[in-house]
């Protein structure tokens, strides 16, 4: 089983995908990403959206399409075991849904920090979730390693290492690089590449809008 999670975090006050840190009470966070597979010329599109219920639980939704057919939807609720002015922040995640017709529990293990890189500032995280399918018994799990750089105020470099073992691709470990382009305050354009690092070959090619509300 082939699972696209959550790629990106971004330090507090200027965050995306959430990660380790919890969203504030009444703020949300939307993306949407489409991938073409220029070898099997197949499309992955993807739509999340998290919220801040409270200041110490973040909720949120986690939908996949493969093609025209729906993939994944996972909601999920967010905890942190951190105190927020902490360094390493730590936080939980819970999901349930449906992955491939298959009824899935995904629990998930964050952890991030903000990096000074010379001017520069960034983040790092670590991202870590099983998909437990229920009738088959069956554990998968997928770990995310995500390095962050905000070039300018304008402008940010995502790098991430993909790694995971899951029926549809199987051992994989791929690198995932993008930037991200502020057009508006809140509205990021994302123009990105993926590439197999074990198969050698471009993974994906992905455009991606990012929206925090």
């Amino acid at each position: 089983m082939r699972v696209l999670v959550m790629v990106f975090l971004v330090m507090l006050g200027a965050q995306a995908h959430a990660g380790a840190w919890m969203r504030a009470k009444g703020e949300g966070f939307l993306s949407f990403n489409v991938e073409y597979d220029p070898e099997a010329k197949s499309t992955f599109t993807s739509l999340f959206i998290e919220y801040g219920i409270t200041p110490r639980i973040t909720a949120g939704v986690d939908l996949g399409f493969a093609d025209d057919t729906l993939y994944k939807a996972v909601a999920f609720g967010r905890y942190p075991l951190s105190a927020p002015d902490t360094d390493w922040q730590i936080s939980l995640e819970m999901g349930v849904g449906v992955s491939e017709d298959e009824a899935v529990l995904r629990p998930g293990l964050m952890l991030g920090r903000g990096l000074k890189l010379g001017k520069l500032s960034g983040w790092l995280s670590i991202e870590a979730l099983a998909y437990y399918e229920v009738e088959q018994d069956d554990v998968n799990v997928s770990t995310d390693l995500t390095l962050g750089v905000n070039l300018r105020e304008d402008l940010k470099l995502l790098v991430q290492l993909q790694n995971g073992n899951q029926p549809m691709n199987p051992d994989y470990l791929d690198l995932a690089t993008s930037v991200l382009l502020e057009k508006a305050p809140g509205l990021h354009l994302e123009f990105g590449v993926k590439t197999g690092l074990k198969d050698q070959g471009i993974a994906a090619l992905k455009l991606g809008l990012w929206h925090k509300f």
